[in-house]
């Protein structure tokens, strides 16, 4: 076909507006990588620092998710995320390096179910 990349151009006529309408935002939890160097084999607890660092240059629409390590501040935002449209909680190690195409972590979701009858 060809050698070289090709791109698809979107009109900022068609982009803004939608911008505009459907605003994003970025919270960042965890950093693999940092200037070139791939820190995935550091422990959580290492690389959410160096994230940290990072973030202290960042303004909306970035920004960096809370963390804790106290229980009652997790359940308390457990029972807050459906109004602020979040989905649940990441529960991870502080020790624990990044496994790839390992499941090393706890996702805990929040839910709410209706029946109809």
């Amino acid at each position: 076909m060809t050698d070289k990349f090709i791109s698809l151009q979107v009109s900022d006529i068609t982009v803004r507006p939608r911008v505009r309408e459907l605003p994003a935002s970025f919270a960042g939890f965890d950093v693999l990588c940092v200037a070139g160097r791939d820190i995935r084999d550091l422990p959580l607890r290492d690389r959410r620092a160096l994230l940290e660092e990072l973030a202290t240059a960042w303004s909306p629409p970035l920004s960096l998710s809370p963390m804790t390590m106290d229980r009652k501040t997790a359940e308390q935002w457990l029972e807050d995320l459906p109004a602020a449209g979040l989905e649940g909680l990441m529960i991870k190690g502080p020790e624990q390096p990044y496994e790839s195409g390992k499941r090393a972590w706890l996702k805990l979701k929040r839910r709410s179910a209706v029946d109809i009858v």
